[in-house]
């Protein structure tokens, strides 16, 4: 399943030469998931404390068997950048198909 996401920075770090950055491992995600056909639409809420909500629509592997892990980290970091760029505090997932 590793070898699905791709992603090879130009310039490794001396000290953690595995490391490599979310914004080219989200794009290599993204660029899997529309060669394999589009994946599944995935729709995250972000509730912001006035009251306002903003919709991310993205899209995932269809989430099964081993697209499960690599769904879950895309998810993960795409969270934990959201959240706090958007001023949210509430997260609410919500799957559609279509």
């Amino acid at each position: 399943m590793k070898d699905l996401i791709a992603a090879d920075p130009k310039w490794r770090p001396v000290l953690d030469p595995g490391f490599v950055p979310a914004s080219l491992w989200n794009r290599s995600f993204r660029t899997a998931v529309a060669a394999s056909g589009g994946g599944e639409r995935l729709a995250l809420a972000l509730e912001r404390p006035d009251g306002s909500v903003s919709v991310y629509d993205t899209a995932v592997f269809p989430h099964a068997g081993a697209f499960i892990p690599i769904n879950e980290r895309y998810v993960e970091r795409l969270v934990k950048f959201l959240l706090p760029e958007s001023g949210a505090f509430c997260l609410v997932e919500r799957r559609s198909r279509g």
